[in-house]
């Protein structure tokens, strides 16, 4: 069935993992087909701890389970407290794996300056947009890029999860207030942000 939606598919969350790994190829691909020679775009790998107690469509995860619980003798451990004598149960024993996530963006690099990286690409990913590991890299890495004068496109095409703006979300004016944005920023221009804010059912291409 052809989507009925022209610009954004909100049903595409569901398979985030999916689509956000083909967007990726698909962006990087299309800047080396229309760069100039002295530019070149690759992928960048960072590898995060999921938050495993983050509920997600079609993704896989382990749970926490239960491996060992130690019987003692007479149901217990009898210890002495305040001249009363008591029971402690055997702790149940939790053994899991963090599960680590491998993340992909994207940074155009220049060969003339010695392969500098001039433009990072990042699309975000609910992990990005929510408390934990993911958000904690990814603003780490905005902070290294902007001392290098780097230019910054973030690109969000989720509704839920914190936005990753870089000022305060009430100076966006109401018809600003779109489900999808877009948000470049200029290195050579610190303190100011080019926002494009997308509907729903609307198809828009970045000159």
């Amino acid at each position: 069935m052809e989507s009925p939606f022209p610009g954004m598919d909100p049903y595409l969350e569901r398979f985030w993992i999916d689509v956000h790994g083909r967007l990726i190829i698909y962006i990087t691909e299309s800047l080396n087909e229309s760069l100039p020679p002295r530019f070149r775009a690759a992928l960048q790998e960072r590898v995060i701890i999921a938050d495993l107690d983050e509920t997600r469509f079609n993704s896989k995860y382990p749970d926490v389970a239960v491996i060992n619980w130690p019987e003692a003798e007479a149901g217990g451990i009898a210890t002495a407290v305040h001249s009363h004598r008591v029971v402690i149960r055997s702790p149940a024993i939790l053994r899991f794996q963090p599960e680590p996530m491998t993340q992909y963006s994207i940074e155009i690099t220049d060969a003339k300056f010695g392969e500098k990286v001039v433009t990072a690409i990042e699309v975000f990913s609910p992990e990005n947009k929510r408390p934990g590991d993911g958000m904690v890299q990814f603003r780490r890495k905005q902070e290294e890029y902007r001392p290098a004068n780097v230019n910054r496109v973030n690109i969000d095409l989720l509704r839920e999860g914190r936005r990753m703006f870089e000022f305060p979300q009430k100076m966006l004016s109401p018809e600003l207030q779109k489900p999808y944005f877009v948000m470049v920023c200029r290195g050579a221009k610190p303190g100011e942000a080019e926002i494009y804010a997308i509907d729903l059912r609307e198809s828009r291409s970045l000159n």
